[in-house]
């Protein structure tokens, strides 16, 4: 089946390099075939409008699909769950725009991974899951219905390999930045760390995982698209 067959469904987690992905899926669709936005906003659209798209994306979780009688597939970007969850905080905090700035900017880390539960205990896997998280059928999903898992701390090469899995031409050449290299010479109390650890037992396993098939991917290119990965690494730096 010819990719642009099929309905394209990026689950954009938050923080994640979300936007920067999502500039990039836009420009390979024409502008009224695309939509990004959250579930509500989604089915609120009448049954015409929402048959005629061929990509959209947002803060939804795995089985969007359904709202959809055309073939579909998944992609989304996964992330270390501990610098996730870092980044989020420092999000929240630092974001007076954001509609839990006021109800975090007070908070330290251990009110913050409490108050926040569904942003911090598992999301990922919630996420790929499509509801209560388990991490077996999240594994299910990625196998089935994901054509492509990247990996933000690898955000470049997964750009490269989207592009390829995809036939996408039209490209940004631009180095990203994303909150959690604000963050990267924070020093976490081990305390902390270990909290953070224990709340994502799932995304951890699900994020090792992934990262095992981002790596079968890498080793599957050939010499030519090697080449290719390498100087594309080098243009946009």
């Amino acid at each position: 089946m010819n990719e642009q067959d099929r309905l394209l469904i990026f689950l954009n987690p938050q923080k994640m390099a979300g936007s920067s992905l999502t500039s990039l899926i836009k420009k390979q669709y024409p502008i009224d075939q695309t939509w990004f936005g959250n579930e509500p906003r989604l089915r609120e659209l009448n049954q015409d409008m929402i048959q005629g798209l061929s990509c959209i994306g947002g803060h939804f979780n795995y089985g969007i699909h359904e709202l959809f009688s055309k073939p579909y597939t998944y992609i989304t970007m996964l992330s270390d769950p501990v610098d996730r969850v870092v980044s989020f905080y420092h999000y929240l905090k630092n974001r007076p725009s954001h509609g839990k700035h006021d109800r975090a900017k007070n908070m330290d880390f251990k009110a913050y991974l409490d108050e926040f539960r569904s942003k911090t205990a598992d999301f990922q896997t919630r996420l790929i899951t499509g509801g209560k998280p388990d991490l077996e059928t999240a594994k299910k999903h990625l196998l089935q219905d994901f054509s492509f898992v990247g990996l933000t701390e690898r955000f470049d090469e997964s750009l490269f390999l989207i592009k390829n899995e995809f036939g996408w031409t039209k490209q940004i050449y631009k180095k990203q930045k994303f909150t959690k290299q604000q963050t990267d010479n924070i020093q976490l109390p081990e305390e902390i760390t270990t909290l953070i650890k224990e709340h994502n037992q799932m995304d951890l396993e699900l994020y090792h995982f992934a990262t095992g098939l981002f790596e079968q991917r890498i080793q599957s290119l050939d010499a030519s698209s090697r080449q290719d990965l390498e100087e594309y690494i080098a243009k946009i730096k």
